[in-house]
């Protein structure tokens, strides 16, 4: 794998790197704090930091005007000490898989925080990705602690353990206020730890967060892969579902388990962009 990563005071520089695309990367589905600047470049947040990141001259450029150490947690939320170039030559002598992974190559599954991706894809669900932002940020406002400016903290469960049916009302989610609150409640009364999940396989790991209404396998899934780094995850919303049906009719062909999430993800960002189908 080559990829240089160096730190100069608050600036961290990605050079010599193979599949690292941040367009493709934020706009493939799997994460909602992240926004495309006017210049090109994206601001989002991760934790208590709020990183602005760009590409040019074959490098890319991460900037915390509030941290100067965070190497770290570049290297871990962008999975940067995965060779992705090992996993896409697996894939491209199968059928269709190849196209899509030509495509979507530079996508990087992000390494997110478990609960702030479980209740965003509660958020999700029969909604539009220009809408799940708006509820995520009033719920971050909301219940959130403040960073700079007009950035916040996704809140933690001692923020909002507390909090009633009531208290989701200025967030305008409809249906979902009860999911959220459900999995709010769950998780405080601990009839589900998260961190227990890391070390359940995806069956365990799926049963447990569908004890949550309103999670269902794709939801379940989605956050075994984005916020557990469950890669043997395969989320199957209704583009997956065209697409197995379509070009997979006997079957997925043979991939290794731990790049059935990759896969998906490929093929999601692949035939929406395309009109594959």
């Amino acid at each position: 794998m080559s990829i240089n990563i160096k730190q100069y005071n608050q600036d961290i520089i990605i050079s010599d790197y193979n599949n690292f695309d941040i367009i493709k990367t934020f706009e493939s589905g799997q994460c909602f704090r992240w926004n495309q600047q006017d210049d090109g470049s994206y601001i989002g947040v991760v934790g208590n930091s709020v990183i602005t990141v760009y590409q040019e001259n074959n490098k890319i450029i991460f900037k915390n005007l509030l941290v100067t150490e965070y190497k770290n947690k570049i290297i871990r939320y962008f999975d940067l000490d995965t060779d992705y170039e090992i996993i896409n030559n697996s894939l491209l002598d199968l059928y269709f898989i190849n196209e899509a992974t030509k495509y979507s190559s530079g996508i990087r599954i992000l390494k997110q925080d478990p609960w702030e991706v479980l209740i965003s894809f509660i958020i999700s669900q029969n909604n539009n990705i220009s809408r799940i932002k708006k509820i995520i940020e009033r719920f971050c406002e909301k219940f959130g602690k403040k960073i700079i400016d007009n950035y916040f903290e996704f809140p933690k469960i001692d923020d909002i353990k507390n909090i009633s049916i009531g208290d989701l009302d200025d967030l305008k989610c409809g249906f979902r206020d009860k999911y959220i609150l459900d999995a709010i409640l769950k998780i405080k009364n601990k009839e589900i730890i998260l961190e227990n999940l890391y070390e359940l396989n995806i069956d365990e790991a799926r049963r447990e967060l569908m004890k949550i209404k309103g999670v269902g396998p794709k939801v379940a899934d989605c956050v075994l892969l984005y916020g557990f780094s469950k890669t043997d995850s395969f989320p199957t919303d209704t583009w997956i579902k065209k697409t197995i049906n379509k070009f997979f009719q006997d079957g997925l062909p043979k991939i290794k388990k731990e790049y059935l999430g990759i896969v998906q993800q490929y093929i999601y960002y692949y035939v929406r962009n395309n009109n594959r189908l």
